[in-house]
């Protein structure tokens, strides 16, 4: 979730995208905060709660497991 400084619900993380240095994120706005996209400018700041945030290597590629040689079962 997206808050305000004044901790007003924005909406809902929808989509990281870009660099692993600057970041992106796209919001689902929430339909009852009555909050639009025409609502903020230029460098206005948003918040999210520390304890719903993924550390960087939750979005990088993970190696593959070993493949066995023998079939399963066997």
């Amino acid at each position: 979730m997206i808050y305000t400084e004044n901790k007003q619900l924005v909406g809902k993380v929808n989509d990281v995208f870009g660099v692993m240095a600057t970041p992106g994120i796209a919001v689902t706005p929430d339909a009852n905060s009555g909050i639009t996209g025409k609502s903020f400018k230029s460098g206005d700041k948003l918040y999210a709660d520390p304890e719903q945030l993924r550390d960087k290597q939750f979005f990088l590629p993970r190696t593959a497991a070993p493949k066995s040689r023998r079939p399963l079962n066997q």
